[in-house]
């Protein structure tokens, strides 16, 4: 009788192990996606698979070939070093872009302005919103606001400008500021450049900025400019007691209709909102980051 009861109890065990084995087996197997989740993707028209781009599966940003520190602190914009090379990379990732998945192509912030140059899905190079001047442009929510001067370095130009001398008129001074900017709509509403005339100098930041004070007689500088100026080129920057130029706020340029717009706001508003703009921003206009050569 032992023999027949040892073999039913090994049966027994047996069978509890491979009860045991099966149902291990179905605990180690992935669970199937969620339909729902999958189904909010689709639908979501920011989603990385309903953005069209002009390079599929890849998000390109234009900008100047020429760095513009404080923003770009390279000429190669993938390197990450600066304020606004930064930014684009945290917009593209909110967007659902890895870094690899960003490319670049360099064009003068005027061909991007009259739409001599249109291979971009957005352009990064301190695009102010001049919508009047440009309706061929849309431009994003800013990522950064901030405060310009008119730096006048000669004595007898500042004099000119407050109207103490009247022996030269404002009007045959030679004024640099960036083509992107408020430069020229303000300079005109001062009267200080004739209706219809021009800029000598297209310069924002760098070494166009630098040229632009041996060459110019005034140039409107943005702040962060005028710190990049002083702490890492060693240049003193004047301002004019009682002239006021306008504060400017810096967006994302990008042909208009672009189906993308939507889109880049919502990731700004994102960043704005989990508060990693604002770390971008300290980080990047904190001058010891501009020392990268040290």
């Amino acid at each position: 009788m032992r023999g027949p009861l040892v073999l039913a109890l090994g049966c027994v065990l047996l069978s509890a192990c491979a009860t045991d084995g099966a149902s291990g087996g179905a605990a180690g197997v992935a669970p199937p996606p969620d339909d729902d989740e999958s189904e909010l993707v689709l639908l979501d028209p920011c989603s990385k698979p309903n953005l069209t781009t002009v390079e599929p599966g890849a998000l390109t940003f234009t900008t100047s070939a020429a760095p513009a520190p404080p923003y770009f602190l390279s000429d190669k914009p993938a390197d990450r070093l600066g304020l606004e090379s930064e930014v684009a990379y945290a917009v593209a990732e909110q967007m659902g872009f890895r870094p690899q998945e960003v490319t670049w192509e360099f064009a003068s912030a005027e061909d991007v302005l009259t739409g001599s140059f249109l291979d971009f899905d957005l352009a990064v190079d301190g695009y102010v919103a001049r919508p009047d001047e440009y309706p061929a442009i849309a431009y994003s929510t800013p990522y950064l606001e901030t405060t310009t001067v008119l730096d006048v370095p000669d004595d007898e130009a500042r004099r000119v400008l407050l109207g103490v001398s009247q022996q030269t008129q404002p009007s045959s001074l030679r004024f640099a500021a960036p083509v992107q900017g408020t430069g020229r709509p303000w300079l005109l509403g001062k009267g200080w450049i004739p209706e219809g005339g021009g800029l000598a100098m297209w310069a924002r930041a760098g070494s166009e900025m630098q040229e632009a004070r041996i060459v110019t007689d005034a140039q409107l500088i943005d702040e962060p400019t005028r710190q990049w100026l002083e702490s890492i080129a060693n240049i003193d920057v004047s301002n004019v007691a009682g002239v006021d130029p306008p504060d400017i706020a810096l967006s994302f340029a990008m042909v208009q209709g672009n189906p993308l717009a939507a889109c880049v706001d919502r990731a700004l508003a994102e960043l704005s909102e989990s508060g990693e703009l604002e770390t971008i921003v300290e980080t990047w206009l904190d001058p010891e980051m501009w020392r990268i050569d040290d």
